[in-house]
């Protein structure tokens, strides 16, 4: 494999899966498609393919048990002496993906308090490529396998939210359109959706 740390992620997360039975490694992959499609430097593709360690830690899979502690996280990071601009993007990448979350108390946010939460994103342009691989991604396996999740509406809105803002700030924002509307694109095909709903 070209990158780095693919066999770190891929030995870690190769045999887990949501509880629609996706591969989590789908994340990883997809998600290396679209980065190296809008041209994202290696460093930023590295980060991207560490992010479940940052992103997991201490989060609950489909059998109840934690998906990665802190502990773990922490001493992955330390064995394989992760390049120290991979592990910078990990931890913005973290600070901003976290600063606003599917919740119910983020439901009826307005797109300027989104703006808000994310204070600042707009200096740093390779987190954007890494959320845009991030949001991407999971909106089309939300979009072909959770149909039916009770908060279906709610996800459907932040995740509009969220593509909204980076298509925004992004320099690959003509990437971000074409990938959206093209519907011959297999990895995305769902997302012509984006433009039916308002902001």
């Amino acid at each position: 494999m070209k990158y780095k740390y693919y066999n770190l992620i891929y030995e870690y997360f190769k045999n887990k899966k949501t509880s629609k039975g996706v591969p989590y490694m789908n994340h990883i992959d997809e998600g290396i498609k679209i980065l190296e499609e809008i041209k994202a430097d290696k460093c930023t593709i590295e980060a991207y393919i560490l992010h479940p360690f940052i992103q997991c830690v201490n989060l609950k899979g489909a059998d109840g048990k934690v998906i990665l502690s802190e502990e773990e996280m922490k001493e992955y990071l330390d064995i394989y002496s992760i390049d120290p601009i991979v592990t910078s993007n990990l931890f913005l990448y973290r600070k901003f993906a976290n600063a606003y979350l599917c919740r119910p108390e983020t439901d009826n946010l307005s797109l300027m308090d989104i703006r808000n939460c994310l204070y600042g994103l707009e200096m740093y342009p390779d987190i954007i490529d890494m959320l845009i691989a991030d949001k991407l991604q999971n909106f089309k396996d939300f979009m072909k396998y959770r149909q039916d999740h009770p908060r279906y509406d709610q996800l459907f809105r932040y995740f509009n939210m969220w593509l909204y803002i980076l298509k925004t700030y992004s320099t690959s924002c003509c990437f971000l359109n074409s990938y959206i509307k093209d519907k011959s694109k297999d990895i995305i095909s769902k997302y012509s959706k984006l433009y039916k709903k308002g902001y």
